[in-house]
Order: C-alpha cells, then structure tokens, then sequence
C-alpha cells in the first residue's frame, strides 16, 4: 500500500490489503459462594440408649452413683449451596497488526 493512504483507497486501487488483528480480551468474573441453612433441624435417636458397653439399659445402677449415658444420633441438616456470579468487561490488549504481502507492488 502505498505510504499516506488510508485503508479505504488502499481497497479502491489495484491491490487489497488485509490486516490480521490479534486481540487479547478478558473479562472479571466474580464469585460469591452461598450457604444457607434451611429451616427444620431435626435430631432423631438411632438405636437403643446404653449406660455400658454391652450392658441391656435396664442394668443402668440407681442414683446416687456416676455413670455415663451413650446415645447416638443422626442429625437431618438441611444446607442449600449456591454461588451467585458476576461477570464484567475487564479490558482489552491489541497486539501490533499484521499487514498481509498484496503482491510486488505493495510499498510497506
């Protein structure tokens, strides 16, 4: 293309030029993770209440004396996950263009 004109008269004479672009593009993408605990809790008793061991619970000894008690229990948590995204234009880097060869009368 000869030096002073623009890409427009470059098109209209004898020669069209094509321009490669390389652009690197990024976006900002934000996460904000959600946890939420759900309404209802419930506790429910699994298996029989134990004072020992091994030991039947009607073997658990009368007060006065220390013992311990064992019970085991399944919790029903109810918990939701989530994650609320965000995503915004970050910006744009554009690399110097390439200029293809339109034969032997280009004049880069």
């Amino acid at each position: 293309m000869p030096r002073g004109l623009n890409a427009m008269e470059a098109q209209q004479g004898n020669c069209t030029a094509v321009v490669h672009q390389d652009v690197q593009v990024e976006a900002v993408v934000t996460v904000t993770p959600q946890v939420r605990i759900g309404r209802g809790l419930q506790v429910e008793c699994v298996g029989p209440l134990r004072c020992r061991r091994g030991a039947p619970p009607r073997a658990c000894p009368p007060s006065p004396c220390s013992f311990t008690v064992q019970q085991q229990l399944r919790l029903r948590i109810p918990i939701q996950f989530g994650a609320k995204t965000n995503v915004a234009h970050g910006g744009s880097v554009c690399r110097i263009p390439e200029l293809e060869d339109c034969g032997t009368n280009a004049d880069f």
